[in-house]
């Protein structure tokens, strides 16, 4: 069994992920390879319990580079007309690292390359997840970059060269100010995923978030059906201890906020065009920026770097003087020398 978990960063992939683990390590004990992000982070660093893993992403060999490398050269879309291409990486992926005969991949910079994914490996299982972009803007903006600039030249010049050539997007990258070029990587992300996967007979299971907290026994019954393993009651309890409608306390200015607004008309569209099962309360997501939006960011606030608390830990695991310490450029150089 091979299972794959796609979505935008900061949509829930992680709490599908640990969720899955624990259902594969129950049924399958010492069986399953986990693969966690291949894009950024060393498939043997991270083969492993997600709890046991969880502090190795503070340290760069955990990195890889190989991976970084594959994502920079494959396009952020794939589309009929590449859906072809060749990646020995990619299709590494899918081959045990032992003689273990399943698999769990999650990945978040997958969600225009389902087409690919697929024709490696057509019986796998998709679960795909989607979350409103007002809770996914405003926590992954305390978090990275979904363009990657933590780790290696930003994403942004080719994603909007692939929207303009895809879907006839033109816009002056210099008028894209950083909320917007965050939520329109989450539309078209979303929206280029949920096209691909109606043309596919391998269909994803298709999951949105805001419903999946409400309602997360009958998810987790829909997941263990979908993946073909019976549903025990105790795996609601995985999914109550690692997932609450709230990450991260609200991080947005009153301008972003009202920036975001429209896109969230967008994705009761998508969840509407696309068939989506849902009971989403729109009024429950608002509330909870209701009077808790910032007049401006604050100094410390980062956008496409390591995150301040981030180098901290870099700096102490390393013992030199945080001052001199560049976690960012030291990647990118070692980045240089290797591709």
């Amino acid at each position: 069994m091979k299972i794959v978990i796609m979505g935008v960063g900061r949509s829930g992939t992680t709490a599908l992920y640990y969720l899955l683990q624990h259902i594969l390590l129950r049924n399958f004990p010492n069986d399953v390879d986990f693969v966690y992000e291949p894009f950024l982070w060393d498939r043997n660093a991270c083969n492993d319990d997600y709890k046991n893993i969880r502090y190795k992403f503070r340290y760069i060999d955990s990195v890889s580079i190989e991976g970084i490398y594959n994502h920079t050269k494959l396009p952020l879309f794939i589309g009929p007309e590449n859906e072809n291409i060749e990646n020995e990486y990619v299709k590494n992926l899918f081959a045990p690292t032992t003689p273990k005969n399943h698999l769990l991949l999650k990945m978040i910079r997958a969600n225009g390359r389902f087409r690919l994914l697929n024709r490696i490996c057509p019986t796998c299982k998709f679960i795909f997840i989607i979350r409103n972009p007002i809770d996914v803007i405003n926590s992954v903006s305390q978090r990275f970059s979904f363009y990657g600039e933590d780790f290696h030249p930003s994403d942004f010049n080719r994603f909007l060269w692939e929207l303009e050539s895809k879907f006839n997007f033109t816009k002056d990258k210099k008028e894209i100010k950083r909320i917007k070029r965050d939520v329109l990587y989450w539309y078209y992300m979303n929206y280029y995923a949920l096209e691909s996967f109606e043309e596919s007979i391998n269909k994803p299971l298709v999951i949105c978030f805001e419903d999946f907290v409400d309602s997360k026994k009958q998810y987790v019954e829909l997941i263990c059906r979908h993946i073909g393993i019976s549903f025990e009651d105790d795996y609601v309890n995985i999914i109550k201890e690692n997932v609450s409608q709230s990450y991260s306390v609200p991080n947005l200015t009153k301008h972003e906020y009202n920036l975001l607004m429209p896109y969230f008309s967008k994705y009761e569209e998508l969840l509407s065009k696309y068939q989506i099962y849902n009971h989403l309360d729109r009024s429950k997501i608002l509330i909870k920026y209701k009077n808790k939006l910032l007049d401006t960011k604050p100094a410390d606030n980062s956008f496409g770097m390591t995150t301040i608390s981030l180098r901290k830990r870099y700096a102490s695991h390393l013992r030199i003087k945080k001052k001199k310490f560049r976690p960012i450029k030291r990647i990118k150089k070692f980045y240089k020398i290797c591709f």
